[in-house]
């Protein structure tokens, strides 16, 4: 994940599930009325995904938290800037790219430790995927998992619709909820997202885009929405060569390059 603010080699935390008082409830926020149960022809009944719009841009606010990023010691800005509809398609072609390795060693690492992740979590847990962008990452933990729901986070719900749409389709009997939120802010779950075992799942070292500080907080908001039994996956970088992540985040194409300018 190109970052902005820190360097893209944090050490590796070894994930540990965090306990704290259960508090999973939230208040309601504005829904799609669009019908969850599907009856085709008076057969099977097929779920649809449901979606939530918590985040609302404020020009006023935005540009005030740029200004102030731009006038720190050390300039830079959130990297929730970069994912409007056209950033989350330019940051799926990243990682299409031969350069880009993340993304391929992450899906060798899921597909040789999935039955270990889903024995630690316990298969039927609600899985709650941060930053879901395209949902493809989480969606190989599906056949070890079998979450009770998938419940996917990105500022951009826009991209939501079309990506959980279709994740339906090939999952027709996984519930599933797209929620548009800004992780850099409080977080919030719905009273929609299912009660029990929670997995919250950070793929693709993008805890790596934030300061230790604002990472600390954002550990902190996720411990406030986990309790008891409940568990966090967050997956980070090693450390690699400079040539190794130069070719990585200044691909030869320039997608990367679109991608921060977008």
């Amino acid at each position: 994940m190109p970052a902005v603010t820190t360097p893209l080699n944090p050490s590796r935390p070894q994930p540990q599930p965090l306990h704290h008082a259960n508090h999973h409830s939230a208040p309601e926020h504005a829904q799609d009325p669009t019908p969850r149960l599907v009856v085709a022809n008076g057969a099977h009944a097929a779920l649809r995904p449901e979606f939530i719009q918590q985040y609302h841009e404020n020009s006023d606010a935005l540009r005030a938290e740029i200004v102030s990023g731009l006038l720190r010691s050390q300039a830079g800005i959130s990297p929730k800037f970069f994912y409007d509809v056209l950033g989350s398609r330019l940051f799926e072609a990243i990682t299409d790219l031969p350069e880009y390795y993340p993304t391929r060693t992450e899906a060798s690492i899921f597909a040789s430790v999935a039955p270990a992740i889903a024995a630690r979590a316990g298969s039927g847990c609600v899985l709650i995927d941060l930053g879901a962008g395209n949902c493809e990452k989480a969606a190989r933990l599906f056949p070890s998992l079998q979450p009770a729901q998938y419940v996917a986070l990105d500022i951009s719900v826009d991209f939501l619709r079309g990506t959980l749409s279709g994740l339906q389709q090939q999952h027709p009997h996984i519930p599933m909820l797209g929620l548009g939120t800004d992780l850099c802010g409080p977080l919030d779950l719905p009273s929609s997202v299912r009660r029990g075992r929670r997995l919250l799942f950070y793929p693709g070292s993008i805890i790596g885009n934030f300061t230790p500080i604002d990472a600390l907080a954002l550990l902190q908001r996720l411990r406030a929405v986990t309790g008891h039994g409940d568990g966090v996956l967050i997956g980070v970088d090693l450390y690699k060569d400079a040539d190794t992540l130069v070719a990585a985040y200044d691909d030869a194409l320039g997608v990367t390059a679109a991608f921060n300018r977008n």
